[in-house]
């Protein structure tokens, strides 16, 4: 009898770990804001079809214009 249970409570515990991987996953694809050619913040213009969204930051530094947004936006 337990062990039935506990067969049942593994195959639960799957199927809502699939479902929340599957959220997560869908989330992830979900890219918020979209590339539109110019920075999202000071609209300064990129190459033509640049996938950027922001103006790229110094070395290993963030974008100025990527922590600006993001920061109006909370």
């Amino acid at each position: 009898m337990s062990a039935d249970l506990i067969d049942h409570t593994d195959k639960l515990e799957g199927h809502l770990l699939e479902m929340r991987i599957d959220a997560i996953r869908q989330k992830a694809g979900e890219r918020e804001p979209v590339p539109v050619g110019h920075c999202h913040w000071c609209e300064e213009p990129f190459e033509e079809g640049s996938q950027r969204l922001f103006c790229p930051g110094e070395g290993l530094k963030a974008s100025t214009c990527a922590l600006d947004w993001q920061t109006s936006q909370r």
